[in-house]
């Protein structure tokens, strides 16, 4: 398996094998948590838990005749956010910490504003926080709606605009005073971990792009990386999924030096650690993005390889190091790898034998819905300028020949060099890292790699650029 998608495998294997030290401040042992659901019985009910962008069960019980169900056991639950699941799999969420002997009750027409909690002061502060955001969320979705009905009418519009900024900043002053009444607890660690950054008292930036500088490095600040119930929490996956998709430039040293002040923060706590980096390295490692690879390159080398003493797993660094030379290889800047193949009447011909001033080596298969959009795009831009000396060299990479051949001439694109590997023997998906298609590599004439994984809109401006 050449990907790092052993990744999410290895992650959960390791916090199943270190189950971590339970929360055990109470006199109880064990857990009993009794569930009353009105209009459910007679049925499974299942308590689960977090984990990354997961959900997992630990327990199963039975809804009896009289709406109860009752989860328990021996030992400790370790803390975090958990689930009551129905068959149906809708659920709704309580806290395991300190509390694990405990009662609640709910219908499951309305599984918060219904829910009412004995014996846990935990569940019950974080019931009243959920009923409290549920007001404003509908009052919020409420003033959309409107907004949409208004587009066309100013002053309707500036003003429930307005309203709906009253609400945000309500959300943000709820979170606030929430996160300081709840200080020191899960649940206070939770809700403050959704605050945004904020700049200190007499500082003011000297410019926009100050201030997207210090929104980025200063993302985490309210994550507590030293305390593992976070682990078992949506929080962590959703902070790190939406820093990595939305708050990253499109620069690699940029990109890399962000990394690495954020990163640091992050190492109070070795499975927390293990957890966010392995996050990262998979994202830069699955991403298709320009320069994305040598992010990927540069935090399995620092992170991983070099830090092997950590990591303690030589089988897992292994795999890390063959992704790593696979895309050495590819890397911007270096020679493409020759490519020994087949024209679509079965002659051989391998890239290295094109002579062209830029070539764009093009991984498709017409089968493939994105490349039924940018195929035609990449024809109509090597129409435009063919004549300055560029070839297409367009590998099928999968599907039936025949559906092949006919895609080509009835789309007009048999004035590209068309080749296939009907055998395999050129292991093109694993030389080139062709994990998706399309997937377009830009060649110049020495065979050098100039850009990769960009669109036709991208090589055009390349094209520009290096054929003026």
């Amino acid at each position: 398996m050449n990907s790092l998608k052993i990744t999410c495998l290895f992650l959960f294997i390791f916090f199943l094998l270190n189950p971590g030290i339970a929360q055990n401040n109470k006199d109880e042992i064990g857990y009993n948590i009794n569930v009353k659901l009105e209009g459910f019985k007679n049925s499974k009910l299942y308590l689960g838990y977090h984990f990354g962008h997961k959900k997992f069960i630990i327990d199963t019980s039975f809804v009896d005749a009289n709406n109860t169900a009752v989860f328990e056991g021996k030992n400790k639950l370790e803390g975090g956010i958990y689930l009551i699941i129905l068959p149906s799999k809708k659920f709704f969420e309580i806290v395991i910490d300190q509390d694990q002997h405990f009662y609640v009750e709910t219908d499951t027409s309305d599984f918060i504003m219904s829910m009412k909690v004995k014996d846990s002061e935990e569940n019950t502060r974080f019931n009243n926080y959920q009923k409290n955001m549920r007001k404003l969320q509908v009052r919020m979705y409420d003033l959309k709606v409107r907004m949409n009905s208004n587009l066309n009418h100013n002053d309707s519009l500036a003003y429930l605009e307005k309203e709906l900024k009253k609400y945000e900043l309500e959300v943000k002053q709820l979170w606030k005073d929430e996160a300081l009444k709840n200080e020191g607890s899960l649940l206070g660690k939770l809700i403050k971990a959704m605050i945004e950054p904020e700049y200190p008292q007499n500082y003011t930036p000297k410019d926009s792009l100050e201030a997207v500088r210090y929104y980025k490095k200063h993302y985490f600040d309210n994550i507590d990386f030293s305390d593992e119930r976070m682990l078992k929490t949506p929080i962590l996956n959703s902070k790190i999924k939406n820093f990595l998709e939305n708050y990253l430039d499109y620069h690699p040293d940029s990109i890399i030096s962000l990394l690495n002040y954020v990163i640091a923060p992050m190492k109070k706590n070795n499975k927390v650690y293990k957890y966010m980096i392995m996050q990262i390295l998979s994202h830069f490692e699955t991403n298709i993005l320009f320069g994305y690879d040598e992010v990927f390159i540069y935090i399995a080398e620092k992170y991983f390889i070099n830090d092997a003493d950590f990591w303690k797993e030589p089988v897992y660094l292994s795999k890390i190091q063959n992704r790593v030379d696979v895309k050495k290889r590819i890397i911007t800047g270096q020679i493409a790898p020759d490519l020994k193949l087949k024209t679509i009447n079965d002659e051989p011909l391998n890239l290295y034998g094109i002579n062209s001033k830029m070539t764009i080596l093009y991984f498709w298969n017409p089968d493939c819905g994105h490349c039924q959009i940018v195929t035609p795009e990449l024809h109509t831009v090597y129409e435009k300028y063919k004549e300055k000396g560029i070839i297409v060299f367009a590998v099928f990479t999968e599907g039936n020949k025949e559906e092949w051949n006919k895609y080509i001439h009835e789309k007009g694109i048999s004035d590209w060099i068309n080749v296939y590997d009907p055998d395999y023997t050129s292991k093109f998906k694993e030389v080139y890292d062709i994990m998706g298609t399309p997937i377009m590599f830009v060649l110049d004439e020495n065979k050098r790699i100039i850009a990769k994984k960009i669109n036709p809109s991208a090589l055009e401006k390349i094209i520009n650029f290096f054929l003026k």
